[in-house]
């Protein structure tokens, strides 16, 4: 009896369906019965296998919450047991409350999750359950006493009604990009873009950027406005802006986004603005004579902010002068060139050129220096000149000579050199033993005691010879030395010529 007792009670409890509208509880016991007189025991049948309890949900046509419970293994007086509780939803409900009643005989231990004790009963709430969504409540009672028992759950449950809204934000920035160097002068192209990086139309976009000292554009404005209008989310606005750089140094661009509903955003470019420049000079002698050579000196320095490259270094020497030499240059007829691979900022590069000239007159060299689309040249002129080098000849025809005798002295002068002498002029000391008589030759000339001049010959043509005759005669015995100057313009000091003549 105590057996079918039991078994009774766990089917009773696995079959639990319990309704939104609740049910009573119920107690029934029983004593069980006597000791059969029997002389010999009979072994008590062995208790039919207990099918595994199965969770069967209940729901009224229409009604909101469904409850199924599940109670497991078999109960013993004194042993606790669990039973599940499962709460299925077939509608949008808040407010759910749960309320267990636990019959006499039975003890309440604990639950997950906790429950809220009221007496003989244990209050379950949950906010709100969605269409299709479940909650399980597992509860641990004890069988404190024999006996079958049916518990009973309540559900109640409001209908909730939901309906969308949506809530978004947007997010604007903005980058502004551009080159991290830029040529002096030259125009620099600048990116702005602007984003809606959040989930909602971004109002009233509008794009400033300030033209920086440095830079100038087109317009002439110092100041730039972009109308975006309404930016939706996810999506993005690009502008192009070019601005010519006018000044050397960092230089940096801020543009500014501004919304009606999102704020506003910031973002700054900095350009490097170099100047690329070189200088070229070309130092060379003033004068020189012709024959000669003439070195010139070139120098290049860089007077830029960067490192020039592969600098073409070309002179081209006048066609009145020929190149004697140009060191680490190759020479081509009369054209010499060098490269500079690289010059540093600040750094500077010389080479040499050397002419020679058989040309009178100021020939100018030039010289070209080419570094990317730049090109500057530098000349220096030279007068090549020639130099009058002027022969001093004195001869006399009779020698010895007698006292009385007539005598003749030749004097040629001649210019054995390559430029003219001007104003060549004679003048003669005669000794005691000789006297001057007259005079003849390419100029006049006079005597005037011991002494004899003649007038300046205007011009001495290189190559060309002139001659003075001065005819004397014997004075008195002796070793004369007639004394014969030179004079010119080219002359500093005059060439003195002696000629020596016996008298007896």
């Amino acid at each position: 009896m105590r057996a079918a007792s039991k078994s009774l009670a766990l089917l009773a409890a696995a079959a639990l369906v319990l309704f939104a509208t609740g049910c009573a509880s119920t107690e029934k016991t029983s004593q069980p019965p006597p000791a059969p007189a029997v002389a010999q025991p009979v072994p008590a049948p062995a208790p039919a296998p207990t099918p595994a309890p199965q969770p069967r949900p209940v729901a009224r046509p229409g009604g909101l919450v469904s409850i199924g419970t599940v109670v497991s293994g078999e109960i013993v007086e004194g042993d606790q047991f669990d039973s599940r509780i499962t709460l299925s939803a077939s509608e949008n409900v808040s407010d759910v409350i749960v309320t267990l009643t636990i019959p006499s005989g039975l003890t309440y231990v604990k639950s997950s999750p906790s429950g809220t004790a009221q007496g003989a009963n244990v209050v379950w709430r949950f906010p709100t359950m969605n269409a299709g969504a479940s909650e399980d409540i597992v509860v641990t009672m004890t069988g404190a006493k024999q006996g079958d028992y049916e518990i009973c759950a309540d559900v109640q449950a409001t209908k909730r009604e939901c309906y969308a809204v949506k809530v978004t934000k947007p997010a604007i920035s903005i980058e502004k990009t551009g080159p991290e160097e830029a040529m002096l002068g030259d125009y620099v192209t600048y990116q702005i873009i602007v984003k809606n990086s959040g989930n909602g139309t971004a109002r009233g976009v509008v794009v400033v950027d300030d033209v920086p000292k440095g830079f100038s554009h087109e317009s002439g404005r110092d100041q730039l406005s972009y109308t975006v209008g309404d930016l939706p989310a996810g999506s993005s606005k690009t502008n192009v802006v070019k601005m010519k750089a006018d000044e050397r140094g960092k230089i940096c661009n801020t543009a500014v986004v501004n919304t009606e509903n999102a704020g506003k955003s910031e973002s700054t470019a900095c350009t490097l603005v170099l100047y690329e420049d070189y200088e070229v000079t070309k130092d060379g002698i003033a004068e020189q004579y012709i024959k000669k050579t003439a070195p010139y000196t070139i120098t290049v320095k860089n007077t830029g902010d960067t490192t020039l490259q592969n600098m073409r270094v070309t002179d081209n020497a006048p066609a009145a002068t020929r190149i004697v030499s140009a060191e680490g240059g190759a020479v081509a007829g009369n054209t010499a060139t060098w490269t500079i691979d690289s010059l540093a900022p600040g750094a500077t590069e010389s080479m040499q050129i050397v002419l020679t000239s058989d040309t009178l007159g100021t020939h100018e060299n030039c010289v070209t220096v080419a570094a990317g689309s730049m090109s500057k040249q530098d000349c220096a002129a030279t007068l090549w000149k020639g130099i009058s080098a002027i022969l001093l000849e004195v001869i006399d025809i009779e020698d010895p000579l007698q006292i009385g005798e007539p005598e003749t002295y030749v004097v040629r002068v001649t210019n054995q050199g390559s430029k003219e002498d001007t104003n060549v002029r004679i003048t003669a000391d005669f000794p005691a033993e000789v006297t001057p008589v007259s005079t003849s030759g390419d100029t006049q000339g006079s005597v005037a005691g011991k002494k004899v001049e003649f007038q300046p010959y205007p011009s001495l043509a290189p190559k060309q010879s002139i001659t003075f005759n001065i005819q004397a005669k014997g004075a008195q015995p002796g070793d004369g030395r007639l004394k014969v100057y030179l004079y010119s313009d080219m002359l500093q000091t005059p060439v003195l010529e002696e000629e020596s003549t016996h008298v007896y």
